[in-house]
Formats: C-alpha cells, sequence, structure tokens
C-alpha cells in the first residue's frame, strides 16, 4: 500500500504539470505565462534557495562525525545566501514570475515522488518534506494569481479572466498535499510500525 500510495502522489503531480497546457489566464496557457516576464531571475532565485537548502542540510546532517564536509556545505551556503541576496536585488527591478515558481514546483514534486518510488533511503523524510512544501507553494502561487492581480505578468496581458486550467492545477497541489501528507502519517503510526515488525519477522523466519 506504501508503494502504491507513492504512485498516487506521482499521479496528483503529473496532473498539476500537465494542466499547465490549458488556459490559465485569458487565452494563455499555464506554460505561456511561466515563460513569461521574469521567468529566468526567477528560476535563478529558485535555485538559489536550493543551493542554500542544500548547504544548510549538510550541515546539519552529513558533517555529523566527517569533518571534511563541513567546508563543502559552508560553501554551498554562502553561494546560496549570496546567490538569493542578488536575485532578490534583481527583482526588485524586475518581476517575480509566480507562474514559473508553480511550474516548477510541480516538477519538484514529481521528481521527489520518483526518487521515493525508486528507493528507500534515510532521505525519504526530507523528501516527504519537499512534497508538501511544494504543493504548498503550487497552491499559494494560485492564489496570487487569482486575487493578486498582475503582480507576475507582463501588464500588457490581459489578466481578466481566470481560466479552468489554474483552478485544475490548484487542486492537483491540494490533492497531493492531502494523499502525501495521509500517507507520512499512516507510515509513522503505532499500528504501521508494529505491522512492518511482523512481516519482518515473518520474513526472517520464512528464510530460517
Amino acid at each position: 500500500m506504501k508503494h502504491y500510495s507513492r504512485f498516487i502522489t506521482l499521479g496528483f503531480g503529473l496532473f498539476s504539470f500537465f494542466c499547465f497546457a490549458l488556459p490559465w489566464k485569458h487565452n494563455f496557457s499555464g506554460a505561456v505565462l511561466a515563460n513569461g516576464k521574469g521567468w529566468s531571475i526567477t528560476f535563478a532565485f529558485i535555485v538559489a534557495l536550493g543551493i542554500l537548502g542544500s548547504g544548510l542540510y549538510m550541515l546539519k546532517r552529513k558533517t555529523q562525525g566527517n569533518s571534511r564536509n563541513i567546508p563543502i556545505a559552508l560553501g554551498l551556503a554562502g553561494l546560496g545566501i549570496a546567490g538569493c541576496t542578488l536575485t532578490v536585488i534583481e527583482v526588485l527591478n524586475t518581476t517575480l514570475n509566480i507562474i514559473t515558481i508553480s511550474f516548477l514546483a510541480s516538477l519538484v514534486i514529481i521528481g521527489a515522488t520518483i526518487i521515493m518510488i525508486r528507493q528507500q533511503s534515510p532521505q525519504e523524510s526530507v523528501l516527504t518534506l519537499v512534497v508538501l512544501i511544494s504543493s504548498v507553494v503550487g497552491f499559494c502561487c494560485f492564489l496570487l494569481l487569482l486575487f493578486g492581480g498582475n503582480l507576475s505578468i507582463n501588464s500588457r496581458v490581459r489578466l481578466d479572466n481566470t481560466r479552468y486550467g489554474a483552478f485544475l492545477t490548484a487542486i492537483g497541489y491540494i490533492l497531493v498535499f492531502v494523499s502525501h501528507y495521509c500517507l507520512s502519517i499512516t507510515e509513522n503510526s503505532p499500528e504501521s510500525h508494529q505491522k512492518q515488525e511482523n512481516e519482518k519477522q515473518d520474513s526472517e523466519g520464512y528464510e530460517e
């Protein structure tokens, strides 16, 4: 059931991703808007955040008992901070494309879920958090699009008609969060741990 639940989450992530091909605002699809004004600086900002997160994660996890990783972790964290600072300064002069952020969130959900399907690793809890945060970010971008006017798109494009593609994508993010959150609760429940222990004991007994 655990394995199939991840396929369900992956399915919802793919649903959100393909909804970018549908109309989002007026006659413009989500993919067109994600590639609109400010997409490059928005992408750079997300990459900088990823580098910063990787550096902080290494400082917290990977450097325990291995001091050789400390300079690498500090370098990544410093590079991430510098990148975030520079991109924020640039964003103040241009604009932040929230549709690009939502599009990248769908890709992160798909990638993280595929990794969890392919392998069981100590990083699984981190990937679960990444999926949950990405779904929340994607949904918040939809709310900004719906209520924020023309915060993210070239002002020459009329934004008076939010279309069904944006709503379907938001529903996909909600379903990703609900399915994956319920999955994480189920896996961490005492009943689930007990069941895993029983299955392990049965397997060991069978091998003997």
